[in-house]
């Protein structure tokens, strides 16, 4: 997955919300994991054993940086020959990703990002193959904050637990994109619950628009028109967001 949006000086205060997001869903993890034994191989899991199984997923996943653009991606070929577990690391995944984002947008960085799947080549200083190069230009035709989510992805996300799910919702939308609108699938990327919702969703509908301006302005960063314009499309998509989450309370 490709996220665009920041500039190189802010890469630090990215990096910490990575780290973040991973303490975050390596704790969900293991909770859902020792809740639900009978989908993996042993069924007599503890609470330490489900800890491993996250840690060796989220050690799995990879971020690098390239100028204003951060790749976040995860090897699956540890995970091949237990199709379980392999789910699971999807799961895991996408459920990063949205805390990510969430966590990003709080913090006055708002994103354009893709997911897809495939074989790639990843070094320390260089990553190559088609699900880069597909999610970079995806990510950069968004005329709004958000992450999408290719077909490939989609359907390897539909093998997961129901629970990581209701964790990371996806949902189809009409999203604006340069040129016009398609349709795409989306990662609902704000938090179900409204205790943890803070200050982008603990608010009135009709107010959703002066929350993103101070994200959106937040950081020096300069409000024109093109950036006006996304503001208003993610208000757009963040009311879809609302009306999904209410919908599976």
């Amino acid at each position: 997955m490709i996220f665009s949006a920041a500039q190189p000086n802010d890469l630090k205060v990215i990096h910490d919300s990575i780290v973040d997001s991973y303490k975050i869903v390596a704790d969900k993890g293991s909770r859902i994991l020792k809740g639900v034994p009978e989908r993996v191989a042993d069924r007599g899991m503890n609470q330490d054993q489900a800890r491993r199984i996250c840690d060796a997923i989220l050690n799995a996943t990879q971020s690098k940086f390239f100028s204003d653009t951060m790749v976040v991606s995860l090897s699956l070929d540890s995970f091949s020959a237990v199709p379980s577990i392999k789910s699971l690391a999807v799961g895991f995944f996408f459920c990063h990703v949205k805390s990510i984002a969430y966590t990003l947008m709080r913090k006055g960085f708002p994103i354009r990002g893709c997911i897809d799947s495939g074989s790639v080549i990843s070094g320390e200083k260089l990553v190559v193959g088609t699900p880069y190069v597909k999610s970079l230009h995806f990510s950069e035709r968004l005329e709004f904050s958000g992450v999408v989510v290719t077909e490939p992805a989609e359907k390897l996300y539909e093998c997961t637990y129901d629970s990581l799910k209701k964790i990371c919702p996806l949902i189809n939308l009409q999203i604006p994109v340069k040129g016009g609108y398609v349709d795409a699938v989306c990662v609902n990327w704000l938090p179900s619950c409204e205790k943890t919702s803070s200050d982008v969703m603990q608010c009135g509908i009709n107010d959703i628009e002066q929350v993103l301006y101070e994200k959106f302005s937040a950081n020096g960063k300069v409000m024109g028109e093109s950036a006006i314009s996304k503001l208003r499309n993610t208000a757009m998509t963040i009311r879809a967001f609302l009306a999904q989450n209410k919908s599976l309370s």
